[in-house]
């Protein structure tokens, strides 16, 4: 690898960038179009999301703010002609193109040096990679993105994984070797890429599939309760239980019943495992279309929170010394009546059952 100054004229976008992979408009661009003028504006639309620039709004204010710093390299692979396709580093790239933008329709653009936009050229690090070395060209986002020099999200982190194993057939033990983490986080991710890609694939739902559901569908196979429930095959990456995979994909999606999906999120997951063998707590959901609802009306969840009501209670209670109950005060005093009071009530009601 080498470090040179490149025009950013002579830099062209990845329109395979695993970022964009989830974005409802990406499609596969084959190598001899990367320089396409149109792919690349599609690219480049992409990685901003939007006329707000949502994507890199956290660049452009940080560029405009503390100048262009050279913190991460910008690592680019030399093409045929002499031109640059950027490696890592392509929201950079795009932020840098939009303050061009921006400052020739004369916007601020606050502390970014006036030289820059004369010369137009950056810091590149070029890496030498063959076009066509797509396991290099995995290993090395995986130990970028992966192995936390700078995660990605839980979409292209399980997409990458599920390539090395599917594509490249690399076993579950040699990616983790590789990329530096546990067989058990690579047999997860590959899972979670399989689970989304049902989703995705089914033609009720591809329509409302998006990457932001990627944190839901991880939380979900890494939830051995959801698993069983799905009765999912490790060995053949399928879940067998079709007619409650159809009920899980109906509760995380828009219908025609429910203007919101609901099970919205991670969090949404971990409170479903708990009733998620409580068919009667399940129906509530489905009928009301609230999972919050369904939680405190489900058996399972009082009747696990008055076991852990009781022994809380009963290692407080064990705590108590007599000495302390001898020179309680009078506010003490009452608050523990009261107690007793209330214990006692418990006692009748438990002797009339």
């Amino acid at each position: 690898m080498k470090s040179k100054k490149v025009s950013l004229k002579n830099i062209f976008l990845d329109p395979n960038n695993f970022r964009l992979h989830g974005h409802g408009k990406y499609k596969y661009v084959d190598t001899k179009d990367y320089k396409n003028v149109m792919v690349q504006k599609r690219t480049y639309n992409m990685i901003l999301e939007g006329e707000r620039r949502e994507g890199i709004k956290d660049l452009i204010d940080s560029f405009k703010s503390n100048g262009i710093l050279k913190i991460d390299n910008i690592l680019v692979r030399p093409l045929p002609d002499g031109n640059f396709l950027v490696i890592e580093g392509n929201r950079r790239i795009a932020t840098l193109k939009a303050l061009i933008e921006d400052n020739e329709q004369g916007y601020d653009v606050g502390n970014v040096d006036p030289e820059f936009f004369i010369n137009k050229r950056i810091d590149v690090v070029e890496y030498e990679m063959d076009s066509d070395d797509s396991e290099a060209y995995l290993l090395l986002m995986g130990l970028r993105h992966v192995t936390k020099v700078k995660d990605w999200g839980d979409f292209e982190q399980s997409e990458l994984v599920h390539d090395l194993n599917t594509k490249f057939e690399l076993s579950f033990s040699e990616i983790s070797n590789r990329l530096g983490i546990t067989v058990a986080q690579v047999k997860r991710r590959v899972n979670t890429f399989v689970a989304m890609q049902l989703y995705k694939r089914d033609p009720q739902y591809t329509d409302q599939f998006s990457s932001k559901m990627a944190p839901m569908f991880y939380e979900l196979m890494g939830t051995p309760q959801m698993r069983d429930w799905l009765d999912w095959s490790e060995e053949d990456k399928a879940f067998r239980n079709t007619s409650n995979l159809n009920r899980f994909f109906d509760w995380i999606s828009k219908t025609d019943e429910k203007e919101e999906p609901i099970v919205k999120n991670r969090d949404d997951i971990r409170t479903l495992r708990k009733i998620i063998n409580d068919s009667e707590a399940l129906a509530i959901m489905e009928d009301q279309n609230s999972l919050i609802e369904a939680y405190e009306q489900s058996l399972s969840v009082t009747t696990e929170g008055v076991k852990k009501a009781i022994a809380a209670l009963q290692r407080n209670v064990d705590k108590i010394t007599v000495s302390a109950l001898v020179h309680m005060s009078t506010v003490e005093k009452a608050k523990l009546g009261r107690i007793i009071d209330t214990l006692k009530a418990f006692e009748k009601l438990i002797d009339g059952c």
